[in-house]
């Protein structure tokens, strides 16, 4: 059953977009159409999680988390497409509906905000009905990582953290619930909120355990040199970062080589140690296509602020304004704010009035 006013609006969208995006649109619509459908297949005394494939589904485990930790999203999307048609047909829900979180986390990591709320919504109904704490703690966590990109809800987005929480301790699996951990201690990141530290103690003690991989490891050495610096530590946090700088080389975790190199330039930066931290903002740039719109956002507004402490506001305006750029391209939120304030201030230093009458404009109409 294909639900119509879906593919409507999937025509709008096209004329706004490039190829790449038109694929991944034409993906979007496939999955949220059949998500929808799967509950009335022409299978009615057989229920989707019957004709379930516990050992397909470790093997497509698998390879999803091969694709993510090399930064391939657009080759897990295309991996997953007939992996999602096969679900389907086959009246396999709880297939689906992993094929589908799966692929609203890539379209989030490729910056396509809008077809990740699509295949949310449209998978909202049998998601309710689901009994699999794994799924739903996944399908939670890109809930709250969707709210913080697009609408910086700090309150919402704890909402569904504390409910992939919930969903996380009930597989009992520690790394499920490191991650949800490792997601709440970005949330109060972003805001500055030394709070987080907490959380970033539990998900490190945690990340020690045997067994935990290696990524996760390097996550929670990321998070606490990242609330250890903006506490005050930077003692504490040269010693994670360097930790996770080591581990993210041994993994050969090239996702997480922008942040790190991020953390370190925060640190210099902090320091006075200024010509270090531009050399290190500048490789977090350069693997910056690994990361997400939001990391590579960061990176620009706190190399744009380091060069305004060092009087170089004219390269500060240039570095704000691709950061800026990025956060309207991606539809990211997660520092929209910072960024427009920045360039306010910067304008006010340079003393061009144009520059501050266009950016005060853009900064009052996002706070309303």
């Amino acid at each position: 059953m294909i639900v119509a006013p879906f593919f409507v609006s999937l025509r709008v969208l096209i004329y706004s977009v490039d190829m790449r995006k038109l694929f991944i649109f034409i993906v979007a619509a496939v999955l949220c159409a059949g998500v929808l459908s799967c509950a009335d297949a022409d299978v009615p005394d057989v229920s989707g999680e019957d004709r379930h494939d516990p050992e397909k589904m470790a093997e497509y485990t698998g390879q999803w988390k091969r694709y993510n930790a090399l930064g391939e999203d657009d080759s897990l999307i295309m991996y997953t497409r007939p992996l999602l048609r096969r679900s389907l047909n086959e009246g396999d829900t709880l297939t689906a509906l992993y094929c589908g979180v799966y692929i609203a986390q890539a379209w989030m990591y490729v910056n396509q905000i809008d077809s990740t709320l699509i295949c949310l919504q449209r998978m909202q109904d049998d998601m309710d009905r689901s009994d699999d704490d794994v799924l739903k703690y996944l399908y939670y966590c890109i809930w709250g990582n969707y709210i913080i990109k697009a609408d910086m809800n700090y309150v919402r987005a704890m909402e569904y953290y504390q409910r992939a929480y919930r969903h996380a301790v009930a597989t009992g699996k520690t790394t499920n619930q490191l991650s949800v951990l490792l997601d709440i201690t970005y949330l109060f990141y972003v805001r500055s909120d030394v709070q987080g530290l907490d959380y970033a103690r539990d998900a490190y003690e945690l990340s020690q355990m045997e067994g935990e991989p290696i990524k996760n490891k390097c996550s929670a050495n990321t998070m606490m040199a990242m609330m250890s610096h903006i506490s005050g530590d930077d003692s504490s946090a040269i010693r994670y970062i360097d930790a996770a700088s080591a581990l993210a080389k041994e993994g050969r975790l090239i996702t997480h080589f922008s942040l790190i190199y991020k953390v370190y330039a925060d640190i210099y930066a902090a320091a006075g140690q200024y010509g270090r931290a531009a050399r290190h903002y500048e490789r977090a740039l350069q693997y910056a296509g690994y990361a997400d719109a939001g990391t590579e956002s960061f990176v620009y507004l706190d190399y744009g602020r380091m060069l305004r402490k060092m009087g170089r506001e004219s390269q500060a305006k240039n570095v704000l304004e691709h950061g800026l750029e990025i956060s309207y391209g991606a539809n990211n939120h997660e520092c929209r704010k910072e960024l427009l304030s920045s360039l306010v201030d910067n304008a006010l230093a340079l003393g061009n009035k144009d520059d501050v009458a266009r950016y005060l404009e853009n900064y009052r109409s996002y706070l309303d």
